[in-house]
């Protein structure tokens, strides 16, 4: 929610810069970016921050992206009585279509 507020890049940092050791505050701080409903927006903002020191931070959240925000669809497919092999991974959230179209922007 600090995001969404006027000041919110700046105390969003405050509070990333703070969670450095625990992870998974961590993760969840990050992941914010994308499953806000202004994630678009904030992730336009928080733009420069994300693409820092070798894109540190976009790596951190895409890596978390991937581990959480996706699952395999071979394993759904299964659940549903479908005989497949492979490893499809379809998005599961919005998260997902939210940093690719943040991403696209840069293309």
């Amino acid at each position: 929610m600090a995001l969404e507020q006027s000041d919110g890049l700046e105390r969003w940092l405050e509070i990333l810069a703070q969670l450095e050791k625990p992870r998974t505050w961590r993760r969840a701080v990050l992941l914010a970016l994308v499953r806000s409903e202004l994630s678009i927006k904030i992730l336009v903002m928080a733009s420069a921050a994300l693409l820092e020191n070798d894109a540190a931070l976009f790596s951190d959240l895409a890596r978390y992206v991937l581990a959480v925000e996706f699952e395999f669809a071979v394993d759904r497919m299964r659940a549903r009585g479908h005989q497949l092999e492979g490893s499809l991974q379809p998005g599961r959230c919005r998260g997902t279509a939210r940093a690719l179209i943040w991403l696209h922007g840069f293309f």
